[in-house]
């Protein structure tokens, strides 16, 4: 999702958990004290309307702000201007809305952290040992009148946090977005690049080759649609407003893995995404400072996994390719992460099909590593 996503109710019993539980995250060093116990709220958000969370509602000792903390996975909302290291103005005093009588980001801290919470447990469930996690709702006072939302309408990752915008401020607009956090495959999205800048220590994407810039999409992407129920290869189809209303269900996304030429994305229409590196690397070649490089040959890789998602062996089995591009994270033997390409990602991700599948006592021949072969042939990645 572009750098600009890059760049996450049934009624539970008040159940008391004990106190010790809210404790602090290392990296804030802020300690957080028990409030009350979360019970169903009625003003859920969106698709997280009639979901089941279990949070602590706690306050920080050294800023009294108010936060939702769920202390099984180590994951606490917090407002724009306390994320660590990246603060925005921000003009109001409680993400929760309690003392400001508005429920906006009482019910945005609910549903984005509940997506967290189902980020989080995929990434474990592959292979990935996540840490204590930040999850940052952005308010309106980064929304950008006459533009493209600013950070309202953005979603992005950044070294232990996660952060959602609210959504447009106009909603009758054709373009306009739902509150990002709503949006599972948005929120294991940017989990991913969490994952992929922990693996192979970025922390500047100016840095990237278009080609590593376009890898760190794919992953993203990948992971996203592998974790996905509705299984329609569709990053962000329930995110605009428009779709279903003016517009056939699913129809705008930020990108369509299965159909990378279908893709309509209103907030970047003219982009042209890829299935084959040679037209892609053609691409590059003629204008190497293109602002959408790393969306536009993000779906060559993408659609390799979406390739080998529909094989015999794997279509009912997405966890299993889950963990191999997973453990392909480990696998890339270069010296400088921010220069891997395609090809490095080839030989990575087969050398790890191979490692996993022998762990799982998987046979590695015939039609199981034939078809991922062929999956990146079909691409013209060699």
């Amino acid at each position: 999702m572009k750098k600009q996503l890059k760049t996450i109710a049934a009624s539970v019993s008040a159940l008391c958990i004990a106190a010790s539980l809210c404790t602090s995250l290392t990296a804030s060093a802020i300690t957080l004290y028990p409030k009350t116990v979360m019970t169903k709220s009625s003003y859920m958000w969106n698709s997280c309307r009639n979901e089941t969370i279990k949070l602590e509602y706690c306050t920080s000792k050294s800023d009294y702000q108010d936060y939702l903390y769920e202390p099984g996975r180590n994951i606490r909302t917090v407002s724009t201007s306390s994320a660590p290291g990246h603060t925005v103005n921000v003009n109001y005093n409680d993400i929760l809305g309690a003392y400001t009588g508005s429920y906006e980001y009482w019910q945005a801290s609910q549903c984005g952290l509940y997506n967290v919470e189902k980020a989080y447990d995929f990434y474990s469930s592959i292979g990935y040992t996540p840490t204590g996690l930040y999850v940052a709702i952005n308010d309106h006072s980064t929304y950008v009148p006459g533009g493209n939302g600013g950070q309202r309408e953005n979603a992005w990752a950044l070294g232990d946090t996660l952060f959602f915008g609210l959504g447009s401020s106009d909603q009758s607009q054709e373009d306009a977005v739902k509150f990002l956090g709503s949006a599972t495959d948005v929120v294991t999205h940017e989990y991913g690049h969490l994952v992929t800048q922990a693996t192979f220590g970025w922390n500047d994407y100016s840095q990237l080759s278009p080609e590593a810039a376009a890898l760190s999409e794919a992953y993203s992407d990948i992971f996203a649609e592998l974790a996905d129920e509705k299984n329609d290869w569709k990053v962000g189809a329930t995110v605009f407003t428009k779709n279903g209303v003016s517009k056939p269900a699913g129809y705008y996304s930020y990108r369509d893995i299965a159909n990378p030429a279908n893709t309509h994305n209103p907030k970047t229409p003219n982009t042209t995404y890829y299935t084959n590196y040679s037209l892609w690397n053609a691409a590059v070649n003629a204008n190497p400072y293109a602002s959408d490089l790393d969306t536009s040959g993000s779906t060559i890789i993408s659609h390799v996994a979406y390739t080998m998602a529909q094989s015999s062996y794997f279509v009912n089995n997405k966890q299993l390719l889950a963990k191999i591009w997973l453990r392909s994270l480990s696998k890339y033997n270069v010296a400088d992460t921010t220069q891997i390409t395609f090809r490095d990602c080839r030989y990575a991700f087969l050398d790890a099909a191979y490692e996993v599948l022998s762990e799982e006592g998987i046979p590695y021949y015939q039609s199981q590593a034939l078809h991922l072969i062929t999956a990146f042939n079909g691409a013209n990645v060699f």
